[in-house]
């Protein structure tokens, strides 16, 4: 926790949270070899999670502006974090990068918000053209004062661009998952969650949160 706000969560019997975390780990299932870039370290669950799910079977960067959090990763997990750490702006990194990744996980916060670049029409179009043919930006978009004024704009850049779906989590949570998909329909994805992504009692929740994906 920083500034009152949570970056990170793990359970004690589970490597599921039953929060916003969890929704991103079905999408290196749609790869044979996924190459993923996560923006927004947090205290590192979501390389903790990808690395029990799938082991040494994917590739992680993950770009992090605040050293202090990188710090703070460590203490957090009692295990090391197996991802290529990268100490910058997310926004300014992509810039450039031509179809390097198949999943960019957007999760990027300023105490409750997304830092502003995240949201420019430049970040957009700079993930797009960082994405393979099929790649996917998924973005955690919080429902706070500012996330509620600009989310009708973000949606509008986003949908230029790609097919745009939204996950819905529990009403408590003020969260949606943004699914931005460059070639990839709902039933598209939900094919290749169903057949790849490992499945159990204890995230069946996962799926059945796609399969409620809507425009």
């Amino acid at each position: 926790m920083s500034d009152n706000i949570i970056y990170s969560r793990l359970m004690n019997d589970s490597i599921y949270t039953r929060s916003y975390w969890d929704y991103f780990l079905p999408l290196p299932s749609l790869f044979e070899k996924p190459r993923i870039l996560l923006i927004g370290l947090g205290g590192g669950t979501i390389p903790f999670q990808l690395g029990k799910i799938y082991g040494t079977s994917r590739n992680v960067d993950a770009v992090e502006i605040d050293e202090n959090m990188i710090k703070a990763s460590k203490s957090f997990l009692k295990e090391s974090i197996d991802a290529n750490i990268i100490v910058g702006d997310g926004a300014s990194y992509i810039k450039g990068k031509k179809g390097e990744y198949d999943v960019i996980i957007m999760d990027s916060f300023k105490k409750d918000n997304i830092p502003e670049q995240f949201i420019s029409d430049e970040f957009v179009q700079n993930a797009h053209s960082a994405l393979s043919k099929d790649g996917i930006l998924a973005i955690n978009y919080t429902f706070s004062i500012v996330g509620l004024a600009r989310e009708a704009l973000y949606r509008r850049r986003l949908k230029r661009l790609f097919n745009l779906y939204a996950i819905d989590l529990s009403p408590t949570l003020r969260n949606q998952i943004f699914i931005a998909s460059k070639s990839m329909l709902k039933e598209e994805i939900n094919k290749r969650i169903g057949h790849s992504f490992p499945k159990s009692k204890e995230n069946e929740f996962i799926a059945e949160g796609y399969k409620r994906m809507k425009s």
